[in-house]
């Protein structure tokens, strides 16, 4: 067994993984910053993203389907807010914050 099939098996396994762009623009040709979630990592707590950067654009490229990835224009978390999947998205407003849910239950 080689060294980085060792480094993949040591791996926690992994929620999502998200990139987000400053410019509007799918698909991302090159990601500004990518995201990546670990099991345990997850929370309802309101994140926003360093020096309160707010993205034009956001490829998931993939995410567990039991957990719910919002994304909000206010970096509180007080708008509505847009549920995300897999893909590609360009908010309106852009994303200024965001949630991971894990486990979503819908009752």
């Amino acid at each position: 067994m080689g060294v980085a099939a060792v480094a993949v098996e040591k791996r926690l396994p992994r929620l999502g993984q998200f990139g987000v762009s400053l410019t509007r623009a799918c698909p991302l040709q090159t990601p500004l910053d990518v995201f990546e979630f670990a099991e345990g990592e997850q929370s309802d707590a309101c994140r926003t993203f360093l020096n309160n950067n707010v993205y034009r654009a956001i490829d998931v490229f993939f995410w567990d389907p039991q957990c719910l990835l919002t994304l909000f224009e206010t970096n509180n978390c007080t708008d509505p807010g847009v549920v995300t999947g897999p893909n590609c998205w360009t908010p309106d407003g852009g994303i200024a914050a965001y949630k991971v849910t894990c486990p979503y239950k819908t009752s």
